[in-house]
């Protein structure tokens, strides 16, 4: 499902990564082993989308305070430090192309360590990256002391972006260098989490694809 569908002249870029309501509190196993390493781990792969190992992703996460009773996490969620997503949204991704990226099974426990958090969850390790973005036809601002970076804007619409006709070919889930706190997904992927009733949990929005003379 990977392959180019050059009929297809749209991608799409989530701000779930600028929205607070992401964020669950939980520590896990790799943060109280090695604090610096799980932090580097976490850095890497939400800022660089760079393919890591294994190992450098939780097995288990535990709530970290008393907070309203979770009978199960949203299907995509930042928990501890680490993007997370549910059994149902991995089922969705693993038919893609993740590039170098991978769905690593993590536990999700209560704050009691010992009871498990309801459903099935896989840490997100985001790995692939496209320069497409088109800064000058595309509304974005520029955050402070990072040249050549840019972020969506604070009220982000539908066409707000344009990106280069690259953005269509390779991974179907991929990273900007140039565009911070954001990931892109394709067309064809973005049509999969709806019909799966999750695109929602991405907050996606549309992109235009510039034509090139």
């Amino acid at each position: 499902m990977s392959a180019v569908d050059e009929s297809e002249k749209i991608a799409w870029v989530s701000r779930a990564m600028m929205e607070a309501a992401k964020i669950k509190g939980f520590d896990s196993d790799v943060f109280e082993e090695d604090e610096e390493r799980a932090l580097d781990a976490m850095g890497r792969n939400e800022y660089e989308a760079e393919p890591l190992p294994r190992d450098r992703f939780p097995r288990a996460m535990y709530e970290s305070r008393i907070q309203k009773p979770m009978k199960r996490l949203p299907h995509l969620a930042k928990c501890g430090g680490f993007w997370t997503v549910s059994a149902a949204c991995a089922e969705v991704l693993r038919q893609f192309d993740l590039g170098d990226g991978a769905l690593y099974p993590v536990e999700m426990y209560h704050i009691d360590r010992k009871t498990r958090i309801e459903g099935d969850y896989f840490c997100l390790n985001f790995g692939a990256q496209k320069t497409a973005l088109v800064p000058e036809r595309s509304r974005v601002t520029k955050p402070p002391g990072r040249p050549g970076v840019w972020k969506l804007h604070l009220h982000v619409q539908q066409d707000d972006l344009t990106l280069l006709p690259s953005a269509l070919k390779g991974p179907d889930l991929w990273f900007d260098p140039s565009l911070a706190r954001a990931f892109f997904v394709s067309d064809r992927l973005k049509r999969a989490l709806a019909d799966a009733r999750l695109a929602r949990d991405f907050r996606l929005f549309r992109c235009r694809i510039a034509r090139l003379n």
